[in-house]
């Protein structure tokens, strides 16, 4: 059964531009996977609301699978972590050539430091998308910047430990951004599982939840994700039913400029998971956008959602899907350290 989409969005407090009085709710797609997107809490002065939004696969899911951070997206500017403030919304419909019909909603948001704070990035606007895919299903999230951002200069982060990439595990700009912390479904009872590292390979945490103290852990160490560059696709997944719901969340393309990351919470306990453009550019150019998909599969595991985004992927970029060949399937290869890192042989010894 493929998972769609419900995304709902509750606008309160009226006055500003764009955003209606009263409240306002429209659905996109069908019922099995959810998306509720939230705008609210005005901040004065002029339109500034807070932005939260949840996954939850099944329509009468009473738990959220990921849960958005309270507050703002926001990016790193002049030298400091800046709250991009959602101005007005846009809903948006149309035709992608290679991945059909779709709907959304786009929101427009900007840095605006009135009546203190840095002002050299006062302005910056960061659209983002939360768009559907009708033929399979999909779920984007995409961060936009129709000006650039002239500074992302600094060090929020140390760069990742391998390094291979020289890249920080942390991205310069925030969107989406899902919160593991006790109580959430992400922390407490979903499995995840994520290919990773210098030398690709795959590490879980099956049943344990997303955890782990501050960052991502990175590469070579096999406690956590890894961030950055060098981490990858992120799959969750109900532990201990082999063929319970599943979903694969993962960057849509731009892939050396394009990553997921994790930052701590603090003071609060917990974790934000974050996607967004990697930490070690210093300007992002006009028109630049970074994009997020989510696959999702009910009661099929782990293999029918993973085989989803795949299809979804090569559908965008036009990729035909690769015949088996005796490579994949029957040949194996070792590593200096004698590892097996691919084999379909029954017996391997070391020599």
């Amino acid at each position: 059964m493929r998972a769609a989409l419900v995304a709902a969005c509750c606008l309160l407090s009226g006055g500003a531009t764009g955003l209606p009085a009263g409240t306002e709710t429209f659905t996109l797609g069908g019922t099995q996977a959810v998306l509720t997107v939230t705008l609210t809490s005005r901040i004065p002065p002029g339109p500034k609301y807070h932005v939260s939004y949840d996954v939850r696969l099944g329509a009468a899911a009473s738990e959220p699978w990921l849960e958005s951070e309270p507050g703002l997206p926001r990016l790193y500017c002049g030298g400091a972590w800046q709250p991009a403030y959602v101005q007005s919304y846009t809903r948006v419909n149309g035709t992608d050539a290679r991945l059909g019909a779709f709907d959304g909603l786009q929101l427009e948001a900007a840095v605006d430091n009135y009546p203190s704070g840095p002002k050299r990035c006062d302005g910056s606007r960061m659209r983002i998308t939360f768009t559907h895919y009708r033929r399979d299903d999909a779920i984007a999230f995409t961060q936009s910047f129709p000006d650039g951002v002239a500074d992302t200069t600094g060090a929020p982060q140390p760069l990742c430990l391998s390094c291979e990439f020289n890249s920080s595990s942390v991205p310069r700009t925030e969107f989406p951004a899902f919160v593991t912390k006790p109580g959430t479904r992400l922390h407490d009872e979903l499995g995840w599982w994520q290919w990773g590292g210098a030398m690709t390979n795959a590490r879980q945490g099956g049943g344990v939840g997303l955890t782990g103290p501050g960052y991502l852990k990175q590469y070579p160490t096999n406690e956590g994700l890894v961030g950055g560059q060098e981490g990858g696709p992120l799959v969750l997944f109900e532990a201990g039913k082999a063929k319970g719901d599943a979903l694969v969340f993962s960057p849509m393309g731009n892939w050396f400029a394009t990553v997921i990351g994790m930052r701590p919470l603090a003071p609060a306990p917990g974790n934000a998971l974050v996607g967004g453009v990697q930490g070690a550019v210093t300007t992002i150019p006009p028109g630049h956008s970074a994009g997020f998909l989510l696959c999702a599969t009910r009661g099929q595991g782990i293999n029918a959602a993973v085989a989803r985004w795949g299809d979804v992927l090569r559908a965008k970029f036009a990729v035909p899907k690769v015949k088996p060949t005796v490579v994949g399937t029957t040949l194996g290869y070792w590593t200096d350290s004698k590892i097996v890192i691919l084999s379909r042989f029954a017996c391997c010894p070391s020599r």
